[in-house]
């Protein structure tokens, strides 16, 4: 479920329009998480703490570039 919802999310914003990773409060999982009402925090695997899509979404969106458009194309990738 939460997958959809992210591929709806992420299609939802311009393709072109940046984010920026390293602000946590702003960050685009952060954003996605406010758009659906959860409640976010992320606390890496290696503390046996996040979920499996957490890490799966982090990972989507460290990557570069840092646009909303290239995330959807790697979520698409992940969650095919």
């Amino acid at each position: 479920m939460l997958d959809t919802q992210l591929l709806a999310f992420l299609e939802s914003k311009p393709a072109e329009e940046t984010y920026e990773y390293q602000i946590s409060g702003d960050c685009a999982a952060a954003q996605f998480n406010r758009s659906v009402g959860r409640r976010y925090e992320f606390i890496p695997a290696v503390e046996g703490k996040a979920s499996d899509f957490d890490n799966k979404l982090e990972a989507i969106a460290y990557q570069k570039p840092h646009t909303f458009g290239a995330m959807l194309e790697r979520a698409k990738k992940e969650f095919a």
